[in-house]
């Protein structure tokens, strides 16, 4: 069976381990929750920095800024935010459709914050001087959305690693396989491979790393 039809068994939720027996082999997958995850706008990171206009956010843009954000509206370096949150965050460009169920009269609000961009932004998207006008401010809404669905991960904690193991299967005295886990770290069975990495946003986004990570090792 080539790699690319295998079904490979991942956790469902965070912190949870899930098991997938390939004839003699069997790999466990854990997917936990990124506690380090390090924000979107470090430096060097050349995400731009998106201010919010509530006090309580640690992004805060501070009082009596009116003539400086009206500035950077006019001259076209800034987006406009709207947030929304009931539970979670949603940080979202301002005047792009809502998901289903976001109503801001009571839990958001339409205009709450600024993404400004850094010049590192700029020369992507004016590469060469080539992009003016109203497709410069396309390009900067597009470029807005991109960093607001990764910064509302980050917000909700929704950053995470996976760790691969494979090991030889082992058999009970029925002769049926061991699926725990728990049963090969205790009993000090050798691992035959091991991967892991974190810093992914989203959800599918690793999934589909740790699917590569076992596919790599079943080769």
């Amino acid at each position: 069976m080539a790699n690319a039809e295998l079904k490979i068994n991942l956790p469902q939720n965070g912190n949870e381990t899930a098991a997938t027996v390939f004839g003699d082999k069997i790999v466990f997958v854990k997917i936990s929750y990124d506690q380090d995850a390090e924000g979107i706008f470090e430096d060097g990171m050349s995400n731009g920095q998106i201010y919010s206009f509530s006090s309580r956010h640690v992004n805060f843009i501070g009082y009596n800024k009116e003539e400086e954000i009206e500035d950077l509206l006019q001259n076209h370096e800034a987006v406009p935010l709207s947030y929304f949150e009931h539970g979670n965050s949603l940080w979202m460009v301002a005047g792009d459709p809502a998901p289903a169920g976001v109503e801001f009269r009571w839990d958001g609000r339409r205009f709450a914050g600024l993404w400004v961009p850094d010049d590192d932004v700029f020369a992507n998207i004016d590469y060469n001087g080539k992009t003016t006008g109203a497709e410069r401010i396309k390009k900067l809404r597009e470029y807005a959305a991109g960093i607001c669905e990764t910064y509302t991960q980050w917000c909700n904690g929704e950053v995470y690693g996976y760790q691969a193991e494979l090991y030889e299967l082992q058999r009970d005295e029925e002769g049926d396989p061991i699926t725990e886990r728990g049963d090969y770290t205790c009993s000090h069975v050798n691992v035959l491979e091991e991967d892991s990495c974190w810093g992914f946003y989203g959800w599918d986004t690793v999934e589909e790393a740790a699917t590569e990570a076992v596919q790599g090792m079943l080769k």
